[in-house]
């Protein structure tokens, strides 16, 4: 099990009130979600502003969506970006990147979420606004709960993710915050001799 490390940014463009971030590896033919093989509840509070770290470190590519709720992506690989929203997004192997999703407002039902693993080779049609995974390139699918109240009614499962827009991130703006560039800080960690 790997564990990511997540460096915040002192000059953080971007306001949320809470974060999650979501760990795909696959090993094997054995895919994990956070070293699970299932998707977790998440726990919502109506209006709130939530970043997700989404880190593929796996060798499939992974298709990730929330039901009824937009993605704004405004990271990828440690570079910010233009926020762009997509109801799903997909991470290549190695890919890493941070979506905003704001809260609905109502706490009366509970939508679904979900992570797809398919094979990376059907990624490169998608990297090129191509087609979508079709089922045979899929290896595993999780879903998981957008919780807003305990004992809440699931909205019933749609096709959100297929017919929604998918955000292709190399069609992406980066965001330019500095002129000029310069370290503020160095840290060096010694791991010791082995």
């Amino acid at each position: 099990m790997h564990v990511p490390v997540i460096a915040n940014d002192a000059d953080e463009v971007f306001e949320y009130q809470d974060e999650s971030v979501f760990l795909f590896e696959d090993n094997h033919g054995t895919f994990t979600v956070n070293g699970e093989q299932e998707l977790s509840h998440i726990l919502m509070t109506p209006y709130w502003v939530y970043r997700v770290r989404l880190l593929n470190l796996g060798r499939t590519s992974v298709m990730f969506s929330m039901e009824q709720h937009e993605l704004a992506v405004m990271e990828i690989d440690g570079i910010e970006f233009v926020p762009e929203s997509a109801h799903s997004v997909s991470l290549l192997p190695g890919q890493r990147l941070s979506v905003m999703l704001t809260a609905k407002v109502s706490n009366d039902v509970d939508y679904g979420y979900q992570a797809v693993f398919f094979d990376p080779a059907a990624s490169l049609g998608l990297a090129d606004g191509g087609e979508q995974a079709k089922s045979a390139d899929i290896r595993a699918t999780y879903k998981g709960t957008l919780e807003y109240w305990t004992d809440n009614p699931i909205k019933a499962e749609g096709e959100w993710a297929a017919t929604g827009a998918h955000l292709y991130t190399a069609q992406m703006t980066p965001m330019v915050r500095f002129a000029e560039w310069e370290p503020t800080k160095i840290v060096t960690i010694d791991f010791g001799h082995y």
